[in-house]
């Protein structure tokens, strides 16, 4: 199976379990916790993920650290990723939490990229022209980057919209470089 389906697939397991339970957003919450630790302390994460240290002990670690900090359900997944050798993909499972919550919700993330911050009226209008294109609940993300000169880049999902200035100067740098001038054009008497 796939890196995305592996994922995918312990992610949805995670979130059907949150959902059965009423408390999906306290289990993710709990999750990101631990994998935030997982991410900032290198040598939780090297000993967490060594093969010198059995599953048996790797439960013991995580039962004793994670004991009155998360749920029972969040332990017992966080157990269930040892024993399947799947702790390489703590962050990727996360974020995946995290996008399926979203779509569940109706709900997108979408990245603006522009060179200058914008004013809140052209934010509010980004999302209400997003949100009517989607049919989703935008979530806007502003990335200032000076070096697309002006305009914006649009990251929404797969989709990239590229209307910067640096953009539309690369095209036509690239248009200009593929078209071939037919030299009886240039010369007519």
């Amino acid at each position: 199976m796939a890196l995305d389906g592996i994922v995918r697939e312990y992610a949805g397991s995670f979130y059907e379990l949150g959902k059965e339970k009423g408390n999906i957003l306290d289990l993710i919450n709990e999750f990101e916790v631990f994998a935030g630790l997982f991410q900032s302390e290198k040598a939780f994460n090297d000993l967490m993920l060594s093969p010198v240290f059995s599953r048996d002990n790797k439960h013991d670690i995580i039962t004793n650290a994670l004991k009155d900090k998360v749920s029972e359900y969040t332990c017992n997944f966080i157990n269930t990723l040892i024993e399947n050798d799947r702790l390489e993909y703590v962050a990727k499972i996360c974020d995946e939490l995290y996008l399926i919550d979203d779509e569940m919700n109706n709900r997108m993330n979408v990245y603006v990229t522009v060179a200058a911050p914008l004013c809140n009226q052209l934010l509010d209008e980004f999302k209400k022209v997003l949100s009517n294109y989607f049919k989703k609940e935008i979530i806007i993300t502003e990335r200032i980057d000076s070096e697309i000169l002006g305009g914006v880049v649009i990251k929404a999902g797969d989709e990239l919209i590229d209307a910067s200035l640096l953009g539309q100067l690369n095209m036509l740098k690239s248009n200009l470089l593929n078209s071939k001038v037919g030299s009886g054009l240039a010369y007519e008497s």
